[in-house]
């Protein structure tokens, strides 16, 4: 199966379908049940093989449907720490950081960006118009853009036109994704260098958000909240196939999600009847991260 015909917004599941090791990446375990997933993606012969930006893509996952306090604690402990380190690496000495909370509030699977802003510990009042800075933390200012729909606006230019006011040293844009495996529903964090196209996780890809189109370091902070229904269809026939002991091509593939979704859907991304409650828990973790990266 061709990664370019494999649609999935994880570089980790991307990257297990390019042959040959091509595109190395490491994996590990770490307390509590959490896995640590890494790829870099830093030439433009792997950003083709795995249909992804150049950047660094860091992948925790846990095999909790409801993590407990335990397990909750370790993904949020872990996401803080990367987002330290990923910070560092691609921009020297914050001291101004701005949260987007990406997508549509009014939609549970596309509510985690807005959300996880309500939880966060806003720091920038303290900041502006005092001579003297806060001690022991970071200028941290968030917006939610809302949607094109309800906005008329779209997010990267209200993105881009706070930035111009408030000035950050870099943003954090947090937003839903979406994967090819049902077992990755908001069991997995991403985080990623390569900034982020707002809407892609729900099939409404907009303005891309990145350091190319906004002139800053952008870290993308996401988790998948839908699925890609031709990947979840192109996977079940191969591992049918191929337990069968039969082969099959890219193009019969191809020619099964066509006939299943029909010429017009095959971008089509589903998502869980009930999942307000994992967007909650999911934001509450990301908050909890984003709160204690920067010591707020």
């Amino acid at each position: 199966m061709k990664t370019a015909d494999f649609l999935t917004d994880m570089a980790s599941e991307a990257v297990q379908n390019v042959k040959n090791g091509l595109v190395p990446y490491t994996f590990e375990r770490l307390a509590n049940g959490v896995t640590r997933t890494v790829v870099k993606v830093d030439t433009a012969k792997k950003s083709r093989l795995v249909g992804k930006r150049q950047g660094i893509y860091v992948t925790l996952e846990t095999d909790c449907e409801t993590p407990d306090k335990k397990v909750s604690d370790t993904l949020s402990a872990e996401i803080a720490s990367q987002i330290v380190r990923l910070s560092a690496i691609i921009k020297k000495g914050l001291k101004k950081v701005m949260v987007i909370g990406l997508g549509n509030r009014d939609v549970e699977a596309d509510a985690l960006g807005a959300l996880t802003v309500s939880k966060l510990k806003i720091t920038r009042p303290y900041f502006v118009g005092h001579s003297v800075e806060c001690k022991g933390g970071t200028n941290l200012c968030a917006v939610v853009p809302g949607v094109y729909a309800a906005t008329g606006i779209e997010s990267a230019d209200i993105v881009s036109a706070v930035i111009n006011k408030v000035q950050p040293d870099i943003i954090i844009a947090v937003d839903a994704l979406a994967a090819a495996r049902a077992k990755r529903l908001y069991r997995s964090y991403q985080l990623t260098t390569a900034g982020i196209v707002p809407g892609s996780g729900v099939g409404s890809g907009s303005g891309e958000l990145s350091e190319k189109t906004l002139k800053i370091p952008v870290l993308s902070v996401g988790v998948p909240l839908a699925l890609y229904a031709s990947s979840m269809i192109k996977e079940g026939a191969a591992k049918y196939c191929k337990n069968a002991n039969t082969d099959i091509s890219a193009s019969v593939l191809s020619g099964v999600v066509e006939e299943v979704l029909g010429e017009k859907n095959l971008g089509l991304v589903v998502t869980p009847k009930s999942i307000g409650s994992f967007v909650e828990k999911a934001s509450d973790i990301l908050a909890a991260a984003i709160n204690r990266a920067f010591r707020n």
